[in-house]
């Protein structure tokens, strides 16, 4: 209970080549007597024989240890497939009624020539795998090689009796599709070659123990290669006829070379030894064996070299929630603020009017009554005697100065003028005197505004009446003019009504 096995890689391989070795070890220890004493019975003269093997297993009797009959096996399946390929050719150069299914062109019996021998491969590949597993030394699982030579070899088997190697290749084209030359023929036969090139150099290892597999392996791999050659190129090279007959032989020569080869080391695997062979140690690794030892305790920096990420996008959590959903508050957009000039209006002064003592003086005849609003208008001067003549600009503020100077001067009449129109009798009354507004104060440094053309006044200060025809005037100057003229009546109205 104590065996170990330290170099195997796997547990069950551990457990299953102990109880193996316990087992032998078991049968082949003789059996201890009863120790214990008899008392009444007489002693047994016979010992039990111990119970032993059959002297061949099934699948001994089925491979046998002779070589003479290994021998005459290859010479048949030799004989069959040159049968093949000489009935083939004479029926297709005849025209016989059979080459449809025994001739070359038709290529019906190379391909079943072919399946045979290739089913016989797996199946004998199976059984070198079966003897193989029972390996005491094969510590590092070599036997495994054996497990897929058999899937190779029965994959092959089924593609060339059903021939769906073909329709695979176009199904492949139509979905990746390749711009070359025979591109249905590479996507088959590229694949298919680098896998029996793989498996070769394996099984390469497992056979060289073995001379007979390992030269006829050899030999089916070259018949491969020739095959190949003869597939891609051999139609541009070679006639019709040559073409067809070294295609045909060099297929079912490297498949018949391959059942042959497995067939050979599963004698030597069954009846001479069905462990590993010790790998080959070259003699120039002792010497650098030292080396590679304490080059195996340095520890040399690691360069890492890593790639850029690519970060993920990151979606939206999408959550649902009963709340009422919050809508976005839009602010109102500021609009900037405008500030227009300041205007300042000008300020109007009446005259005291000269005929109030005249009209004081008159007494209204008894039955007519007068009112101050009719005496007002009768007072007004008319329109149409007040109208001016157009006139310039210039000459328009060159008058308004003049009378806005005339308006601020103190009217100063001499007494004698004065004693002659005052009546002695009546006492005048005096107007209020009202104070003029007091000017605007205009904006600290700011540009004054442009200077307004104001319209000739008459004697009391109104704005001419031709100003709504003056077409000379804008019409907020209009508007300007006409609330001045409104201004101006309502003024003398009061005035009017004071007296």
């Amino acid at each position: 209970m104590s065996i170990r096995f330290a170099g195997s890689r796997s547990v069950d391989e551990r457990r299953r080549r102990r109880l193996a070795q316990e087992a032998d070890v078991a049968a082949t220890s003789p059996r201890q007597r009863s120790t214990s004493k008899a008392t009444t019975a007489a002693p047994a003269t016979t010992e039990a024989t111990p119970t032993s093997l059959p002297a061949e297993l099934p699948v001994v009797s089925v491979i046998p240890r002779s070589w003479w009959k290994h021998v005459t096996l290859a010479f048949t399946a030799i004989l069959l497939l040159a049968g093949v390929v000489y009935w083939g050719y004479h029926l297709d150069q005849t025209g016989s009624g059979l080459a449809p299914a025994l001739g070359l062109k038709a290529g019906r019996m190379s391909r079943f020539f072919s399946t045979v021998a290739l089913l016989a491969a797996g199946q004998l590949s199976l059984l070198v795998l079966w003897h193989r597993a029972k390996s005491r030394k094969d510590f590092n699982g070599r036997y495994r090689i054996w497990f897929w030579a058999a899937i190779v070899w029965l994959v092959f088997c089924g593609a060339i009796a059903t021939d769906a190697h073909r329709p695979a290749a176009l199904l492949v084209l139509e979905r990746w599709p390749l711009n070359a030359a025979q591109a249905p023929l590479l996507v088959w036969l590229v694949p298919a070659s680098a896998i029996t090139l793989a498996m070769t150099r394996l099984l390469r290892r497992e056979m060289r123990a073995c001379r007979a597999s390992r030269y006829v392996l050899n030999f089916a791999t070259m018949c491969a290669g020739i095959a190949a050659m003869t597939t891609l190129a051999g139609d541009l090279l070679l006639s019709e006829t040559v073409h067809l007959l070294l295609l045909r032989t060099s297929t079912m020569t490297w498949h018949v070379g391959v059942a042959l080869a497995t067939l050979f080391h599963a004698r030597y695997v069954i009846h001479v030894t069905n462990e590993p062979l010790r790998q080959r140690r070259h003699p120039g690794r002792r010497l650098l064996q030292p080396i590679f030892d304490a080059l195996g305790h340095v520890r040399l920096p690691r360069i890492r070299l890593r790639l850029p990420r690519i970060g993920r996008p990151r979606l939206p959590v999408l959550r649902f929630s009963l709340r009422k959903p919050k809508l976005p508050r839009f602010s109102a957009p500021k609009l900037p603020r405008m500030r227009l000039p300041k205007v300042a209006l000008p300020s109007l002064r009446l005259p005291r009017p000269t005929g109030r003592t005249e009209a004081s003086s008159e007494t209204p005849e008894p039955g007519s009554e007068v009112t101050g609003k009719e005496q007002n208008s009768e007072s007004r001067p008319d329109a149409s005697q007040t109208a001016e003549p157009r006139v310039s600009r210039k000459a328009a503020r060159k008058s308004a100065k003049s009378s806005k100077a005339k308006s601020a001067a103190p009217q100063v009449q001499p007494e004698q003028d004065v004693q002659q129109t005052a009546p002695p009798a009546t006492p005048q009354r005096k107007a209020p005197e009202r104070k003029p507004p007091p000017p605007p104060a205009e904006p600290p440094q700011r540009k004054a505004p442009p200077k307004r053309v104001d319209p000739p006044q008459s004697h009391d200060d109104s704005p001419h009446a031709d100003f709504e025809n003056d077409r000379s005037l804008s019409k907020k100057e209009r508007r300007r003019l006409r609330k001045l003229k409104r201004q101006a009546e309502r003024q003398q109205a009061r005035s009017g009504d004071d007296d």
